[in-house]
């Protein structure tokens, strides 16, 4: 997609010299993947008859460990996927995407500026990753497993909520660029965006609170182990514990 993109900008601006050398350097880039590749491919066709895996699975056996729609919760608070398989309905090790609070700000930041064509098709395919990482929560984890070679021979649908915060970093990062570039332009709406979040982690710790309903804090005590501290959370408490630190941060940036 990012190729057909590049060389339509430069057919439209009739830039020929830079047309043929888009085309060789992805024909380069091309080879390099088969040829890097190729240790896997003949090990997959020499295995293929003897391993049931390479044959598909079902899907119910693929569908294991999606990122559920409470999983979204892992960008703000991550320590709150800790203990809590009941609450994600998921595995702890499969729910948590943080990549940041200030992350968050950037691209919520970034919904608000000017976008250019590039922008958007990264803003699609990081949306169908996430659709896609929620599994049977969703169908577009099913069309893929369906209709896609070789998608059906993994676990797992959550990861592909990797695949999602890898698009948005580059706009992210765009947009902490910009900021350095004219403070002043972006200080007005990074102040509101800062508010937002601070707000929105203030309501989840209020939220914890009242969950929590007046029962004694495990992070006031000692333990013996991080094992032990770990074990002796519950979901409302870690929101309390880990929010009420992130919202300190926040102050200060």
């Amino acid at each position: 997609t990012l190729f057909a993109y590049f060389l339509f900008q430069l057919w439209r601006t009739k830039q020929k010299v830079q047309i043929w050398q888009l085309i060789k350097v992805n024909i380069t880039f091309v080879f390099t993947v088969i040829i890097l590749a190729s240790v896997i491919w003949v090990a997959y066709l020499q295995t293929y008859a003897y391993v049931d895996r390479l044959n598909g699975m079902s899907y119910s056996a693929a569908s294991v460990c999606p990122f559920s729609p409470k999983s979204f919760l892992s960008f703000i608070v991550p320590f709150a996927t800790v203990n809590s398989v009941d609450f994600f309905h998921t595995d702890p090790s499969m729910c948590n995407l943080y990549s940041g609070i200030i992350f968050i700000i950037l691209i919520g930041m970034f919904f608000f500026t000017k976008k250019n064509a590039l922008d958007y098709v990264f803003i699609f395919f990081a949306f169908f990753c996430f659709l896609a990482s929620m599994g049977d929560y969703t169908p577009f984890h099913y069309i893929l497993f369906r209709y896609f070679p070789l998608l059906n021979l993994f676990r797992f649908p959550s990861y592909y909520g990797m695949f999602g915060v890898l698009l948005l970093l580059p706009l992210a990062g765009q947009k902490l660029y910009d900021i350095q570039q004219n403070p002043e332009k972006s200080k007005k709406l990074l102040f509101r965006f800062i508010i937002v979040a601070g707000i929105a982690m203030l309501g989840l710790i209020i939220i914890g609170l009242i969950k929590n309903a007046g029962r004694s804090l495990f992070f006031l005590k000692r333990y013996t182990s991080i094992f032990d501290f770990v074990n002796a959370s519950s979901i409302y408490q870690n929101i309390i514990l880990h929010d009420s630190i992130l919202l300190c941060l926040l102050v200060i940036l």
